[in-house]
């Protein structure tokens, strides 16, 4: 998700797009166009100033839902103002994605990392939706 604003960020995912799609691993990708980017921020105010977002849905997620919500994380990229650290920020990203493509509940194992990693802010837990975002 990237409403068109032009960041570091978003030129990282530009650069490495190739380098992302090869990690989906058969799984859908799509790619919001600004105009979708901006109708999703202007139902979800939480989103202001953080994208580009990369938004990961787990539909593997066993048990039931809760209150019918999506399931899964979202990186803020756009947090995120050095190319340098932006891209690092992407590669720890997807070897997670990479790490954890089977995982029961890779909520659990995206708080597990947060609480040891300190990524707190960058990504978030979907459902929850942290309020307070610590940039990097």
């Amino acid at each position: 998700m990237d409403t068109g604003w032009s960041s570091p960020a978003a030129q990282v995912i530009r650069d490495n797009f190739e380098m992302i799609r090869s990690f989906q691993d058969g799984d859908p990708l799509y790619v919001l166009s600004p105009e979708q980017s901006r109708d999703i921020v202007k139902r979800h105010p939480q989103f202001i100033g953080k994208d580009p977002v990369l938004i990961v849905r787990d539909m593997q997620r066993s048990g039931p839902r809760d209150g019918g919500e999506y399931h899964g994380f979202h990186l803020n990229l756009g947090l995120i103002q050095k190319p340098v650290r932006a891209l690092h920020a992407l590669q720890e990203f997807l070897r997670f994605l990479s790490l954890h493509h089977d995982s029961p509940n890779i909520e659990k194992d995206i708080k597990d990392r947060l609480h040891k990693d300190g990524f707190m802010g960058t990504i978030e837990v979907i459902r929850e939706g942290a309020k307070d975002a610590m940039g990097a």
